[in-house]
């Protein structure tokens, strides 16, 4: 996602499972939707986001696994948050108890946000991003696939 195009990309991150927070936080996929990009922006498509939501709810699945991880690329900058980013994660992502904001940039950094709302306050930290090499040779063969479907579309 992150080189293959000189534009911002985001995309949802679809977790493992909703047994445990540690679950909610191992990202299986990224799901990315209709969006208007530049180099330095990105904005999903609103109506794109609730087709999503509503596909995720006809298959009962729950929010929390595809709604609440927001990657998004930097590709000429480091992965540390702009203004807008920041911005925008305030702004989307106010409603969820938990949320997170990671970006990668094309710099070969990483960085991730975990935000925890509750009634009486809000906390946010910053957290590691950590890879799980031993699954990527099967991921790897997944996202060629669907790299080939890409550049058709």
């Amino acid at each position: 996602m992150c080189y293959s195009t000189p534009l911002e990309v985001s995309a949802y991150g679809f977790s493992r499972g909703d047994k445990s927070f540690k679950d909610l936080l191992y990202i299986e996929d990224l799901i990315i939707l209709k969006q208007d990009c530049s180099p330095q922006y990105t904005t999903m498509d609103s109506d794109a986001i609730l087709e999503y939501y509503d596909k995720l709810l006809d298959k009962d699945i729950p929010l929390q696994r595809g709604t609440r991880v927001w990657f998004h690329t930097h590709p000429v900058m480091t992965a540390s948050p702009s203004s807008t980013d920041v911005d925008t994660f305030a702004e989307s992502f106010d409603g969820p108890d938990w949320s997170v904001m990671a970006i990668i940039s094309q710099t070969d950094d990483m960085s991730a946000r975990l935000k925890i709302t509750t009634p009486l306050a809000a906390i946010e930290e910053d957290i590691e991003i950590k890879i799980d090499w031993d699954s990527y040779p099967v991921d790897l063969k997944r996202m060629a696939m669907e790299m080939e479907g890409w550049e058709e579309e």
